[in-house]
């Protein structure tokens, strides 16, 4: 019975991911660059509500160019290798994100610690060694462990020494290079796969595009939590795993670091500098523990996008959806300061179509503009500031009237009856 479980948890986590609204090929919001994204669940967008946009999302509507969203939700480095291969587009890209390598380290490290729990006898009720599959995720391992067991195994300060002593050895064999003398005798995860793959993707992109900018991310760790929220029998668990999960990102780092040809979105800092606050950008805190959710928020995928933004050097006075999404978070006023500082210095001064400031764009816009239009068109002064003016005039053609108007109410028509469009991206497609 535990296998057939099993096998429903797998799919489903692997089938949870298609409703996620997403950007798919070739999402037009302007005439500006062209980005090409490749890489896993973070890069999709995963566990995003319908009503939320993904990081390629926000950059491509931020500079008006376009995105091309390849990742997929389970994706190894060698499988981020094969799309890169596949795609057609890439002599196009002005701009290539890269998010891979995360999921090398998750399946290797729970197919590791799930066969460590089996010898240990601390598997869940109905579960034997036969149902650990080659990569299982973090929230699968999370579901097939006996936390009750191994705290009472742990309590047994031989059983403890052997438990740190694996967990060591797992750690070498994701981190340890060639450089170590006993090399051959560890598994060399990061190296051998994830930063490899990683340098023939570089390879397969610059022989098809020498001109694109290539954007690799690094990664964070997703135990930084707020004290309170770690139950207790769950305490000694990640105090023995946390160490761990920082030796193999700070490996990962440095080995990423050295990899030529590329620029890095230094993610990691963004999401765990200073006190550690990867809670906040991440949905670990609101599910059960066993659900692990890693992934990134709607905060997370923002300051995933002002990061790339930054590197990228584009400063828009029009902060469209970047600026809306920032506004419309719970929790804003906890915006982490790192972040926040990098958000400050690219976020617009208006938002295209957002007359009144009220982070939507619907018919009161609309009736702003026309209020404008009639105020101007009999003789007297803009009652608009100069950028209510700038936000007024989404035609772009200089004038504050009823063609603004038309379009506003265009859009708002649209957005009302389900449509999820960003404004930009509503007109660049139906031009």
């Amino acid at each position: 019975m535990k296998k057939i479980l099993s096998a429903v948890l797998s799919a489903t986590l692997a089938v949870s991911s298609i409703g996620v609204f997403n950007a798919s090929a070739d999402e037009k919001y302007g005439d500006g660059k062209n980005i090409v994204i490749f890489g896993d669940s973070i890069a999709e967008g995963y566990d995003l509500s319908e009503t939320e946009y993904n990081y390629g999302q926000i950059i491509a509507d931020y500079i008006g160019g376009n995105v091309s969203n390849y990742a997929k939700a389970g994706d190894e480095t060698s499988d981020t290798l094969s799309m890169i291969k596949e795609t057609s587009n890439l002599k196009d890209a002005d701009v290539v994100i890269i998010s891979s390598g995360a999921n090398d380290v998750i399946h290797y490290s729970s197919n590791f610690m799930l066969k460590l729990f089996s010898r240990m006898g601390c598997l869940a009720e109905g579960y034997t060694a036969d149902d650990i599959s080659e990569k299982p995720a973090f929230s699968q391992m999370m579901h097939m462990i006996d936390v009750d067991k191994l705290k009472s195994s742990l309590s047994d300060v031989n059983e403890a020494l052997k438990f740190n002593n694996e967990i060591t050895r797992l750690a070498n064999n994701l981190t340890i290079t060639d450089s170590h003398r006993n090399y051959a005798q560890y598994d060399r995860v990061i190296q051998t796969r994830v930063i490899a793959n990683t340098e023939q993707m570089i390879a397969e992109i610059k022989a098809v595009n020498p001109d694109a900018r290539i954007i690799v991310q690094n990664i964070y760790n997703p135990l930084q939590l707020e004290e309170n929220y770690v139950l207790d029998k769950y305490k000694q668990m990640f105090a023995l795993l946390k160490p761990t999960f920082e030796r193999v990102i700070d490996s990962y780092i440095e080995q990423l670091n050295e990899v030529e040809g590329i620029e890095i979105a230094d993610i990691y800092t963004d999401f765990t500098a200073g006190d550690g606050y990867a809670w906040y950008f991440t949905g670990f805190e609101d599910a059960p523990v066993k659900e692990f959710k890693v992934h990134p928020n709607q905060a997370g995928h923002l300051a995933i996008a002002v990061n790339i933004l930054n590197i990228l050097g584009e400063k828009n006075d029009d902060g469209g959806l970047l600026n809306l999404t920032y506004e419309k978070l719970d929790k804003k006023d906890q915006y982490p300061d790192t972040a926040l500082e990098k958000y400050r210095n690219i976020a617009g001064t208006y938002v295209l179509g957002n007359i009144n400031g009220d982070t939507l764009i619907d018919a009161n816009d609309a009736t702003e503009v026309l209020a404008t239009y009639s105020a101007l068109s009999t003789g007297q002064e803009n009652p608009l500031s100069e950028e209510n003016q700038k936000a007024a005039d989404v035609n772009g053609d200089g004038n504050i009237d009823a063609s603004d108007a038309s379009t506003l109410l265009d859009y708002y028509a649209y957005s009302s009856t389900g449509g999820k469009s960003s404004f930009k991206r509503f007109q660049a497609e139906n031009e």
